[in-house]
């Protein structure tokens, strides 16, 4: 409860770099008009040497960062995210904010800089659940890897087609296993990883979830900064994620029709090669204008050489010709395979420099794009039939 009247508490004294990142990690997860007026605040506590910030809505989920903290303790305290976090951004982050409750007001210092910010009322504002007290243990990279690469790969809103359910990640997990998994109908980004179980986890089963997309992709990077490994836990309520100094909640997205695409992602491909990443994304720069009346980038392998070709044969439009060496061929069956030029070209864009492997069947089986140095992950991309 925040003080009544003129009360005061004791200074709490925050260094301003992680303060100011906490608020702004927690004000990403506030929707621009929550359905709770109290929703559009930031929940601040201190006690025994550390601040809280809370963040979020019932309708996008909470995130909770603890940071360290010198002074007094603080009751609960709600105030305007938005307000505090353009206030904060303003300071020397290599200093220290002073913050103090005095009746209905948050006081904001910095030097000689002062600011006084109305409190909002904390009886309701939505609480956060408990940390879990089982789940599986994620290597905090892992994390990192399923919000820049897994949930990159989701559609947006405004090209789902009525297929709302490509705008989220799927999350899959069972005793020793961890998948997750993204779709926009055309490519497919996969991550497989080991986990281990903690607490008491049913060894035989597979549980599995729909966040959105977007959502985790606020969420995962301030929870993998603040420790090695987190705890995940899921059920039909949705996912959490906690470190010893973080917290987050995703409720789950209530809607179907993710795609079933287990039969895609074991496809036999009977041709892999390795190519050099930027070599592939260079070449199909140079190709961008001839690609660009059809979008479709046709890949042949010819020997030592994959080949480029882009454009219409036979009219007056640009077609243009290009090959890059390949480094290696472990299987290798003669093909002439077209791709969209736009999506391949965002999906290389993605990936870190170095080699990469292609595998491909056929027209009818969607092709397989991976890269040593991110094990696990997995990108798919549908080819197009250029023939009937």
């Amino acid at each position: 409860m925040r003080p009544d009247g003129n009360e005061r508490t004791q200074d709490v004294r925050v260094p301003t770099r992680a303060f100011k990142q906490a608020v702004q990690n927690v004000r990403r997860l506030i929707p621009k008009r929550p359905e709770l007026p109290v929703c559009s605040g930031a929940l601040l506590r201190a006690s025994d040497g550390q601040l809280t910030v809370t963040g979020g809505s019932p309708e996008t989920g909470s995130l909770t960062l603890e940071l360290e903290c010198a002074g007094g303790d603080v009751p609960d305290v709600l105030t305007s995210a938005r307000l505090l976090g353009d206030l904060v951004a303003k300071h020397d982050p290599g200093g220290q904010t002073t913050l103090r409750s005095s009746g209905s007001h948050l006081i904001v210092e910095q030097g000689e800089h002062h600011a006084r910010l109305l409190t909002l009322p904390t009886e309701d504002y939505p609480r956060p659940p408990a940390p879990p007290a089982c789940g599986h243990r994620i290597a905090a990279d892992h994390l990192v890897r399923v919000s820049k690469d897994v949930a990159a790969a989701a559609a947006t809103s405004e090209n789902t087609a009525g297929r709302a359910a490509l705008t989220c990640v799927k999350l899959e997990a069972s005793a020793h296993r961890f998948r997750a998994l993204a779709s926009d109908g055309y490519r497919l980004t996969v991550l497989d990883t080991a986990t281990t179980p903690v607490g008491e986890v049913d060894q035989g089963s597979t549980s599995s979830v729909l966040i959105p997309a977007v959502v985790f992709q606020r969420i995962a990077p301030p929870i993998a900064r603040s420790a090695k490994h987190a705890i995940l836990a899921m059920s039909g309520a949705g996912v959490q994620l906690a470190t010893p100094d973080s917290s987050a909640h995703v409720p789950a997205a209530e809607i179907g029709g993710f795609p079933d695409l287990d039969q895609s992602m074991e496809a036999n491909r009977t041709t892999r090669v390795h190519v050099e990443r930027d070599a592939l994304q260079r070449e199909l720069k140079l190709l961008t204008v001839a690609a660009r009346r059809d979008d479709l980038i046709h890949l042949r392998i010819d020997g030592a050489r994959l080949h480029l070709e882009a454009g219409t044969e036979g009219t007056h439009e640009t077609r243009g010709e290009s090959s890059i060496a390949i480094i290696e061929a472990p299987a290798v069956e003669t093909h002439d395979i077209a791709f969209s030029h736009r999506l391949l070209t965002r999906l290389l864009t993605g990936h870190p420099h170095g080699p990469i492997e292609l595998a491909f069947s056929n027209d009818l089986k969607p092709a397989e794009i991976t890269c040593p140095s991110r094990p696990g992950v997995r990108n798919l991309l549908m080819p197009i039939r250029t023939s009937s």
